[in-house]
């Protein structure tokens, strides 16, 4: 089941993730598609998955697998990567298992909401059933061995999308990014655009090898907690008119049920608008009831996948995209109103 189905859901963490990368003892981190150990890995590591809960994805093209990413399934390094690779799943458990990227294994678990503990846990069971079976490249002296510097250590990459719609649109915000940074956290928008369109921002920890793994989830627990703190406490100032916020959200819903084109960054800025209104606890008086989940689906559905548009198809991200997505729009509103979504 893909985070954004689920019921359980908050106003502000939209998701938490934890992503743990490994690979394999004696393997060139820059093997390719032809070496033998690639394939003869992916199929050993494939077995012991299938036994334990996990399909293969059908299909292996970069289009097929960027509809993915959005559901934390994989990321642009897989996606970009030339090597043979598969991707397995366990749905139910909120988990993949991407084999054949920049690095060679990267377990993920993407949850809704506030969970990083529990998303780590859940990926941290399938590292150790594969660890039962696979020799990682690992070193004592500096853990797990990674081409990239910053996965060396305990190869673990924490983070969570925070929704933060009156501090994304003040200079307040450049200060919580660059005290995050002298903490060792890296907080951006989640979007590519100018703007920060949809308010959303995600922010990621790597723990290094002299931090405690769930040392270091309580730090950022900790972090995350101080950050909505403040965008409440702005909330108050920027928001303080919920008339104004009101009209504008009603104004929202007229344009996405009569839109016949629009664009990714406006789809945000729409949804934002109403998941704003969750917020000031004032949803009730929008004229339907949209509740968070319906929401992060049709969101996550209806993203390009922010950092992956580069390497989308370009029929996708033209005209036939933006149509489509206006009319997704439109149906959703119209089930709204016939009461097929709650």
């Amino acid at each position: 089941m893909a985070w954004y189905n689920s019921d359980n859901n908050s106003c502000y963490v939209i998701w938490s993730r934890a992503r743990i990368y490994r690979n394999i003892d004696g393997m060139d981190f820059s093997s390719s598609k032809l070496d033998k150990k690639v394939s003869f890995n992916i199929n050993k590591i494939g077995k012991i998955l299938g036994e334990n809960g996990f399909h293969i994805s059908d299909e292996s093209t970069p289009e097929f697998y960027l509809k993915y990413a959005e559901m934390g399934y994989v990321d642009k390094g897989f996606i970009e990567s030339d090597n043979d690779k598969s991707l397995y799943m366990n749905e139910p458990c909120n988990l993949a298992l991407a084999i054949g990227g920049e690095d060679f294994i990267c377990i993920s678990s993407m949850l809704p909401s506030f969970s990083i503990e529990e998303a780590y846990r859940n990926a941290s069971t399938v590292e150790v059933l594969l660890d039962s079976e696979v020799d990682f490249a690992y070193s004592e002296n500096i853990g797990y061995i990674s081409p990239f510097p910053l996965h060396t250590g305990h190869g673990v990459v924490l983070s969570s999308c925070i929704y933060l719609p009156a501090l994304s649109g003040l200079s307040e915000i450049k200060k919580i990014i660059k005290k995050a940074t002298m903490q060792g956290y890296y907080l951006h928008p989640m979007t590519t655009y100018n703007e920060n369109a949809g308010g959303l921002y995600v922010i990621e920890y790597t723990p290094d090898i002299n931090t405690a793994v769930n040392v270091g989830i309580n730090k950022l627990s900790d972090f995350i907690k101080y950050i909505i703190s403040l965008e409440k406490e702005y909330e108050s100032n920027v928001f303080g008119n919920n008339t104004a916020v009101l009209n504008k959200a009603w104004r929202t819903i007229g344009i996405m049920e009569y839109s016949s084109s629009i664009c990714e960054e406006e789809m945000l800025s729409l949804i934002s608008n109403i998941r704003l209104m969750h917020c000031l606890e004032c949803s009730d008086k929008l004229p339907y009831l949209i509740n968070l989940a319906s929401l992060n689906k049709l969101q996550a559905e209806l993203m390009n996948t922010y950092i992956y548009t580069d390497i989308a198809v370009p029929d996708i991200l033209k005209d036939g995209c933006d149509k489509e997505r206006a009319h997704r729009l439109n149906e959703y509103i119209k089930a709204l109103r016939t009461r097929e979504v709650v």
